[in-house]
């Protein structure tokens, strides 16, 4: 059970290094309070895990994926176009009156559900979970995915010391529109 785990945790957590959610939760965390996006991102994490253990295999059978990554490639282009275009907008406001911690854990919430549904990890998780232990597996990708995004959230403040929100917003935004279109793309294909 425990190498199940940690097989796991290594599978996951490089492969979520640099990916969309790590994205997604970068510029959440700018427009909410970055506890909402944590515990968000806690939420999915486990929802997402759960299926990909329980029902990855299943769902996997049912629903077309091309169909899933549709989506979430729809998804990803609009919150990049989003961040883009507000990166041009002057925002006086600052992080906590942009959205209250409801909002913020609501919206982490319901992008990372959508934009992972299907992803590569949920993938390897099913995979590992029909061949070893379930919840062993998940607890594995549940660590990886949350660490990755909390680590984004918090080091995403160092960078934005060292650079310009709106070059931030605006390269972070744009290569999230490019996944989501590159998904949408290949969904079609």
């Amino acid at each position: 059970m425990w190498s199940d785990l940690i097989t796991t945790f290594a599978l996951v957590a490089p492969a979520e290094l640099g990916d969309k959610s790590q994205l997604a939760c970068l510029l959440l965390a700018q427009r909410h309070p970055k506890a909402a996006v944590l515990w968000g991102a806690a939420a999915a994490f486990a929802v997402l895990s759960a299926l990909a253990v329980v029902v990855g295999d299943v769902a996997a059978r049912l629903v077309d994926p091309a169909i899933l990554q549709a989506i979430a490639g729809a998804l990803l282009i609009g919150l990049g176009l989003s961040a883009t275009l507000s990166a041009w907008r002057e925002e006086a406001e600052s992080v906590e009156d942009v959205g209250s911690a409801r909002k913020g854990f609501v919206h982490t919430f319901g992008v990372l559900v959508l934009a992972e549904m299907g992803d590569k990890t949920q993938l390897v998780m099913a995979a590992l979970a029909a061949e070893g232990t379930p919840w062993a597996v998940g607890v594995g990708g549940f660590s990886a995915l949350w660490l990755n995004a909390a680590a984004v959230v918090f080091l995403g403040d160092r960078l934005l010391r060292r650079a310009p929100l709106r070059t931030v917003k605006v390269v972070a935004g744009a290569a999230l529109a490019i996944v989501g279109l590159i998904m949408v793309v290949q969904a079609t294909m």
